[in-house]
């Protein structure tokens, strides 16, 4: 996610009148490099830490796919004199999935874990700003929706019964989840500078 902001500070420095006829068109080629970079350095996925609440004791988890970012709301450009624009827009992800290597419910059942959501469960908010010699990239906010997650443990008679259990499980450790996925998230993404014309980074 630093790789965005700093990506969108390079992108949109001095390119005020082009931006500005479509910055939404923009923006989704943007990403569409940048989802590519994703894959190609292996930064899809987030590991999260283990949850240990209510019955449900899960080590391994991972989150993912950074990869499936894209724009999920028009984009905008506000250009503030000469020297200063303000860029806003919305991002989501296509996939939301969390994985557990290993996870222990309610004592009873020892497996690995697989959770998945519906598109655009992920949802950024982010605004880039230059000045002069200076830009700024900011994720301002971040909304996850975990009120349709699917709990997936196998494909055997029994798996409906762990996947119903589990299921309630999560809806009760949703806030501890949540708090997993908002902390990785903040810690990668909340701000980022790029100071122009040295081009040093400070994250």
């Amino acid at each position: 996610m630093v790789l965005l902001l700093v990506t969108l500070c390079f992108c949109f420095t001095g390119s005020y009148t082009t931006i500005a006829e479509d910055v939404s068109y923009s923006i989704d080629l943007l990403l569409d490099s940048i989802s590519a970079l994703i894959k190609t350095d292996n930064y899809s996925r987030i590991t999260l830490p283990s949850i240990n609440k209510n019955g449900l004791h899960c080590d391994a988890g991972v989150f993912s796919d950074l990869s499936t970012i894209h724009r999920t709301g028009n984009a905008t450009i506000d250009i503030q004199g000469d020297y200063m624009a303000l860029i806003s827009t919305s991002l989501g992800l296509t996939e939301f999935r969390l994985a557990y290597r290993k996870c222990v419910v309610a004592g009873v059942f020892r497996r690995s874990l697989r959770i998945t959501a519906p598109e655009d469960s992920v949802t950024l908010q982010l605004s880039v700003h230059h000045k002069g010699t200076r830009c700024y990239a900011v994720l301002n906010s971040i909304n996850i929706d975990l009120q349709n997650l699917q709990v997936y443990t196998g494909d055997k008679w029994y798996n409906k019964t762990e996947d119903w259990l589990i299921n309630w499980l999560i809806k009760l450790n949703k806030d501890r989840l949540l708090e997993s996925i908002y902390d990785v998230i903040w810690k990668q993404a909340k701000f980022t500078e790029i100071t122009y014309p040295n081009k040093t980074t400070i994250l």
